[in-house]
């Protein structure tokens, strides 16, 4: 009687295909968790920039965490430092060109630096905080560029009856009619008397209000700008008092001293406004936690992923392809519960809906295409979604980071535009189409890309990415038309008129129009794929346009602000989706990698019908 041998090849086999799928399902779940520990455990430790440890022993956190008035907003110092230090230096910390010798080449935290503003500390002076770019500007000082970019107040002071001169000549012209180098003088004077406000006392307003009515006060009075003569307003406060006795300690150097000032202003500050000073001490957590910055992060590997995924997608098992794919998108939702969470403290800081001014849309505009990359992805799971989301969210909260360096980011708003009704109404629904015009743009833009440059995109690829945008750009339509409607009303409201061709309303209803063009252009069959690919990168030059080219224009009820530079990073936007475009028409889609005939057997006939893509 024989016995049969065991498989043995068989069973290491099915042992091997065991631990695949185990491996699978535990990538995405433990990478997910690993992240979210990362989260987590950044919020316990976000204490506030600059604790004792690590720089000397005074307790900057604490003082960092001391509300103050400012432009209309009770903030922490620390908020006040970094945004301060971000308009001067285009930088949040003291970085390695701003230490001193002796101080290693560590970075520190602003608040270090605005102490010493505030004690008048020789520090202050000496540390290279002023950022010129403009060899004009530096020529007027007798230096160049091969002295560096960032200069302090010493190197400067003598030179400043010279940029005074020149900013008053600068200040008697038009606006357009200033030439660069006047604009930057026009800065570098705005930036010294940011400088000398903070030193003197006249800003930030320190003093809380003693009853209610009242408004917070600084220590110097302003009609006079020196704290040789004390704001009538802080006689006989105690907070004055204790203010004085914290900026003399740390003037002295004496550690001990400055940290139970802090803590007994910090007391009497509390018991005037506690809501406030509750609200500070969150806001410095929340800057300490850099949530932002975490969901870039996030973003960049999520998107990484997905690109990896793709690229890949041939040569993986279909088990391997769907662990890759969750793994990208979990990395996608953790960095949208961040993105969510940080703009919903922002609402409650500022007591306003999430969109108020250019930098807050583009943190909104970014977190909605995440939004939308999640829905579609649990449709699809084509992983394309995703990865435009990433590029996306990356890209608006860099936007933003630059757009900080104008001032806080939640200041308070215009007077025409102080409604928190239309804030919550016009200004969501129409961002919202935004960001949805924006969302098939780039995935368009992926389309056209992955199917020229990779074999990625089969006929059923192809076709549900088509069905997205398609989705997408009608999405759009109703939103932006929406939204520019109700922009309409509060317009009438406002200004007494419904529609007044103002270049943001232009912009706006260039939005509809272009969106209303795609979806005819697709239901007259004027287009396939390919047309209505292109047709939706050219809603991204659109879009771009009006969120930032017409502020541009410094013209118009609806311009909120202008940013150096941002013209030639629009221009440089827009030639690059116009190369895309003029590519993906030049080159037939027979052509496309993704889209060439397959072999054929020998005598098979060939297919008489087109690819889809057209």
């Amino acid at each position: 009687m024989s016995k049969t041998l065991p498989n043995t090849k068989s069973a290491e086999q099915d042992v091997a295909h065991a631990l695949s799928r185990v491996l699978q399902a535990a990538l995405p779940m433990a990478l997910c968790v690993l992240l979210a520990l990362w989260l987590l455990g950044s919020v316990f430790t976000a204490r506030g920039a600059g604790t004792a440890e690590g720089f000397g022993t005074f307790d900057y956190a604490a003082f960092g965490a001391v509300p103050v008035s400012e432009d209309g907003r009770v903030k922490p110092l620390d908020t006040l430092a970094r945004n301060t230090l971000l308009q001067l230096s285009g930088k949040q910390s003291l970085v390695e060109e701003m230490l001193l010798p002796g101080e290693g080449d560590e970075g520190r935290p602003a608040i270090v630096w605005l102490a010493e503003v505030f004690a008048q500390r020789p520090e202050a002076r000496q540390r290279a905080v002023f950022r010129i770019d403009d060899p004009d500007v530096l020529g007027l000082m007798g230096l160049t560029v091969e002295d560096g970019k960032y200069f302090s107040m010493d190197q400067i002071a003598p030179h400043l009856k010279a940029i005074e001169d020149q900013a008053q000549l600068a200040l008697d012209l038009p606006d357009d009619e200033r030439t660069r180098f006047q604009e930057h003088v026009i800065g570098l004077r705005s930036s010294v008397g940011l400088l000398f406000e903070l030193q003197v006392g006249l800003r930030p307003h320190v003093l809380p209000p003693t009853a209610e009515g009242e408004d917070w006060v600084p220590l110097a009075n302003p009609g006079t700008g020196t704290l040789a003569e004390l704001n009538p307003a802080a006689m006989d406060r105690e907070t004055a008092v204790s203010w004085a006795e914290l900026v003399s300690a740390y003037r002295a150097d004496d550690p001990g001293a400055f940290n139970s000032r802090v803590k007994a202003h910090r007391r009497l500050v509390d018991g005037e406004v506690p809501d406030k000073a509750g609200k500070a001490s969150f806001e410095q957590r929340f800057n300490a936690y850099r949530p932002f910055v975490k969901s870039i992060v996030l973003y960049l590997l999520a998107g990484l992923m997905g690109l990896l995924g793709l690229l890949f997608r041939p040569m993986l098992s279909p088990g391997w392809a769907r662990s890759v794919w969750r793994s990208g998108v979990g990395v996608l939702v953790l960095a949208l519960v961040v993105h969510t969470a940080a703009l919903v403290v922002r609402m409650w800081l500022q007591g306003r809906p999430p969109v108020t001014n250019l930098y807050s849309s583009a943190v909104f505009i970014g977190w909605a295409v995440v939004v939308f990359a999640v829905v579609m992805e649990v449709i699809s799971r084509l992983g394309i979604a995703s990865l435009a989301a990433s590029i996306v969210g990356v890209a608006t909260l860099f936007i933003a980071h630059n757009l900080a360096k104008d001032g806080d980011t939640m200041g308070v708003m215009q007077a025409v535009l102080d409604s928190n009704f239309w804030l919550g109404t016009h200004v969501i629904t129409v961002t919202l189409g935004y960001a949805a015009t924006f969302f098939a743009g780039f995935l368009a833009l992926l389309y056209i890309l992955l199917g020229m440059a990779t074999p990625v995109l089969d006929k059923k690829s192809a076709r549900l990415l088509s069905g997205m945008v398609y989705a997408v750009v009608c999405f759009a339509l109703l939103f932006s038309f929406v939204g520019t409607v109700l922009g309409g009303i509060w317009a009438d409201q406002s200004w007494g008129r419904f529609w007044g061709w103002d270049p943001k309303e232009n912009g706006a209803i260039m939005i509809v129009l272009m969106n209303a063009i795609i979806l005819h252009a697709r239901w007259g069959h004027l287009v396939r794929d390919r047309g209505l690919m292109c047709m939706a990168v050219l809603g991204n030059i659109i879009t771009a346009w009006s969120w930032f080219g017409t502020n541009l224009l410094e013209v118009g009820l609806h311009s909120y602000g202008f940013t150096e530079g941002a013209m030639t990073k629009l221009l440089v936007f827009a030639a690059a989706n116009l190369v895309v475009i003029g590519i993906a028409l030049a080159v037939p889609t027979r052509m496309w990698w993704s889209f060439r005939p397959k072999p054929r057997p020998t005598g098979e006939p060939r297919s008489p019908k087109p690819h889809p893509a057209g």
